[in-house]
């Protein structure tokens, strides 16, 4: 018994380190494609004036960039709350893997579609692949909810407070309303918990296509969407500071606007 014990917590000590190995070379793949696009956007840009721009804002561009990281600090700690027991993972993992991830999102087309996966599957080597997608998964329907109610918040204070033209103002009912057709329709489906993932997998697997790869899938795909769909349920604490730390990541954009337009402007 003590055997199979030590055997077992053997191979649970092997597969990070070997999940780690594996992700070692794409993790240098993704510095280096990091790097040449950055190189690239500076030698478009022009050092030049790059270098003309920077000295215009002077010590208002260590502001920006702190600004910048701090969205970036923001959305990685969102994600670490998002995770349920008995995983967790660390900010400084959540923090690198959310970096590469959004650089993978930058370099390729269809940019989100492969950029969240991609911090997942960093990742993996301290949670499962399933527990990350849940929880990349919970972290956007906050972000994309606090997206919601910035428009709506913004498009709303616009229209109440300043006459506007007419064509600005049917805009921003328009906008409103957008919202509302687009979140009230969400609300309704992670209310009655609609399953599309696996109902997809189970329409075609209903007419024999790909049984052999589909049906453990389909097991995967709703072991997912029960994590999804149940954390508000077993973490409903969570809800107002996820919120609250979603909201922030769009309040800072706003404020590195400003000071980059103030720092311009002063230049």
């Amino acid at each position: 018994m003590s055997d199979s014990l030590s055997r077992s917590g053997m191979s649970q000590n092997v597969k990070p380190k070997s999940a780690s190995r594996r992700l070692a070379p794409a993790g240098i793949i993704f510095a280096v494609l990091g790097v040449l696009l950055f190189a690239y956007f500076v030698w478009r840009a022009g050092p030049g004036d790059i270098r003309h721009n920077i000295s215009k804002i002077g010590a208002g561009f260590l502001l920006i960039i702190a600004l910048a990281g701090l969205r970036f600090v923001v959305r990685a700690y969102a994600w670490t709350l998002c995770f349920e027991e008995p995983h967790r993972l660390g900010f400084w993992d959540a923090f690198k893997a959310y970096l590469i991830g959004d650089t993978v999102g930058n370099i390729v087309p269809l940019g989100i579609v492969v950029s969240e996966p991609t911090k997942a599957a960093l990742v993996r080597d301290r949670v499962p692949l399933v527990a990350g997608l849940s929880a990349i998964a919970v972290e956007n329907l906050f972000y994309m909810l606090s997206v919601c109610l910035f428009i709506f918040s913004g498009a709303s204070a616009l229209l109440l407070s300043f006459p506007l033209p007419k064509g600005l103002r049917w805009s921003s009912m328009g906008i409103i309303a957008g919202v509302l057709v687009a979140i009230v329709p969400a609300a309704f489906a992670v209310h009655r918990q609609w399953r599309f993932l696996s109902g997809v997998l189970e329409f075609m697997l209903a007419r024999g296509v790909g049984r052999r790869r589909l049906a453990s899938k389909r097991e995967a795909a709703i072991a997912l969407e029960d994590r999804i769909y149940g954390f508000y349920a077993r973490n409903g604490a969570r809800f107002v500071p996820l919120l609250m730390l979603e909201s922030s990541f769009h309040m800072l954009g706003v404020l590195r606007s400003q000071t980059k337009e103030q720092e311009l402007v002063e230049g």
